[in-house]
């Protein structure tokens, strides 16, 4: 009877091998091994900060997180910022400076940041870094475009990393650790903007998304909201007593293609020749 009992339990053991055999997929195992993507694109965001002085001191009293953001590669060699044209907006509303956090051989630096480009209707802004006298030496790093993904790269089901500042986190102490949420494309549109089955907060807008996938990442669009709802509360008397928001899980994003493009508008802008002093 003992000997019955292990050869089904070998039996089982062998069956159950072969099916997980075939269940498993390389999508699969990209998914799960998205530490190594992680640790890599972590580089590659910018947290957003509205600046506030010192009365008639040209000192920064404190730093006001806005949201997220990534570096690119510009024209001439150029590094370009990108994040949310809402950020901007805030900002410009305040009458307040923008800044870009980075990474630089000295530690973690802000830097003044000036929109070159901005494209409302998609929420997309392309901005300049003010190096100060000297100069910097960055560590982070810019995403190539030759990482910007087409239309075919927004794949729904396939697995993504949203890589931001949530809720002012991610540079406690001046040090620049940016957080790693994990999710899915969930729906392809036609339209410039695609959801992700993925949390996004307060501070996540700007954050870049990169697809997880075999053959290799790709950037495929930039956080540009998150889907909020709400749960209805009801008194004895069954009438509406609150409201409560909460998050869904949806996030809004926008494509990379788009991106790509005001981009390519703010290259046109930095190149054209300086009429000053004609």
């Amino acid at each position: 009877m003992r000997n019955c009992t292990i050869a089904v339990l070998l039996v089982f053991s062998l069956l159950t091998d072969r099916l997980l055999g075939q269940i498993v997929n390389p999508d699969a195992v990209t998914f799960l091994g998205a530490e190594a993507v992680a640790a890599e694109f972590k580089k590659d965001a910018c947290a957003v900060f509205m600046a506030t002085y010192n009365t008639n001191l040209n000192e920064i009293k404190d730093w006001t997180p806005l949201g997220s953001g990534f570096f690119t590669e510009g024209t001439n060699t150029l590094v370009l910022a990108i994040t949310c044209d809402h950020i901007v907006k805030v900002a410009s509303l305040a009458k307040k400076d923008l800044f870009v956090g980075l990474d630089t051989e000295t530690g973690y630096l802000r830097l003044r940041a000036n929109p070159v480009h901005r494209d409302a209707p998609n929420d997309v802004a392309v901005l300049t870094l003010s190096n100060p006298p000297g100069g910097v030496v960055m560590k982070s790093r810019a995403v190539s475009i030759l990482l910007f993904g087409d239309e075919t790269s927004i794949v729904e089901g396939r697995g993504v990393l949203v890589i931001g500042y949530p809720l002012g986190l991610g540079f406690e102490q001046d040090k620049n650790h940016p957080i790693v949420r994990l999710g899915m494309i969930a729906q392809k549109s036609e339209g410039n903007r695609f959801l992700l089955d993925a949390v996004a907060s307060h501070g996540n807008s700007g954050s870049p998304v990169f697809s997880l996938k075999p053959s290799g990442t790709t950037f495929v669009g930039m956080i540009a909201a998150h889907a909020a709802d709400s749960i209805t509360l009801l008194d004895e008397n069954a009438q509406v007593a609150a409201k409560l928001p909460y998050n869904s899980g949806l996030a809004t994003a926008v494509k990379a293609s788009v991106i790509f493009d005001a981009i390519r508008a703010a290259n046109k802008v930095l190149t054209v020749p300086s009429t000053e002093g004609r």
